[in-house]
């Protein structure tokens, strides 16, 4: 179990980690320092889509991510990059915790957190084969924010050798695949992209995100928040949504949808 100044620790060794092999990962990877975050990967991938619109593309993310990070594959890969065994010693501790639930003890023998400082870090690290995989095959252009990736090409066999590659690398993290979050087609289909549906043409918000957006705007009717929190909430919403992107106007169609039944409105 971790104490205060247990996360003071992580926070500092997520600092420094960060610093000091930001340059170990390749530039697809955005959610790292200088990857230049989600919007980034977004622009990235709509570019390699809009000049071919017959191009071919596989999209997918990790089951239960976190979750399934082995601690024993993690800490080989860390041995790699760091030589100090002390520091190695409380990246150990800090994956073989002790979980406590309803007065239960739990040793944790598989993921990590994913509420420390130090899992973005680990959670990049532990994907870098398949970056380095997927985004060093000719003609493919690759994406990855997290636990979410994107390859595009212009070829069935590169598409077929990229999903190859994919499940290689993938089996030997001892990770699965999302298959509900999976999509493997044309790009002029369209497909899913970290809450935006992305066509050749234009990029359009994700089903999921305005789904998440009116239950989140729902909640706030019902709980009786003011008619101005609500509107602050969706102005949020606007600005993350539009901010770097020039999206399809959904802002009526999303109110619409969540304009809540008169009674939830009364005090």
């Amino acid at each position: 179990m971790w104490a205060a100044v247990d996360a003071v620790v992580l926070k500092a060794l997520a600092i420094v980690f960060t610093d000091l092999w930001a340059s170990e990962f390749v530039p697809e990877c955005c959610h790292v320092v200088g990857g230049g975050g989600a919007k980034a990967a977004i622009r990235k991938i709509r570019a390699a889509v809009t000049s071919d619109p017959q191009a071919h593309v596989v999209k997918s993310d990790i089951a239960d991510y976190y979750g399934s990070i082995d601690h024993t594959i993690l800490y080989a890969q860390l041995t790699e990059l760091i030589d100090d065994e002390g520091i190695l010693g409380l990246i150990w501790q800090f994956l073989r915790r002790t979980r406590c639930y309803g007065g239960t003890f739990t040793a944790v023998s598989k993921g990590i957190s994913q509420s420390s400082p130090l899992s973005p870090f680990l959670g990049a690290l532990y994907l870098r084969s398949l970056d380095t995989a997927l985004s060093g095959i000719n003609g493919v252009t690759y994406i990855r924010f997290m636990d979410d990736f994107v390859a595009v090409t212009n070829s069935r066999w590169k598409l077929r050798r990229c999903i190859k590659v994919m499940y290689r690398v993938l089996d030997g993290l001892a990770l699965r695949i999302a298959s509900s979050k999976t999509y493997i087609g044309r790009v002029a289909n369209g497909f899913d992209f970290l809450g935006y549906r992305i066509h050749p043409d234009k990029i359009s918000l994700s089903k999921a995100a305005i789904a998440n957006l009116v239950a989140g705007i729902k909640t706030r009717f019902y709980e009786h928040h003011s008619p101005q929190a609500v509107s602050d909430y969706l102005q949020r919403w606007k600005k993350w949504a539009t901010s770097r992107l020039t999206i399809e106007n959904t802002t009526t169609r999303v109110v619409h949808s969540a304009k809540p039944p008169s009674s939830a409105c009364r005090s």
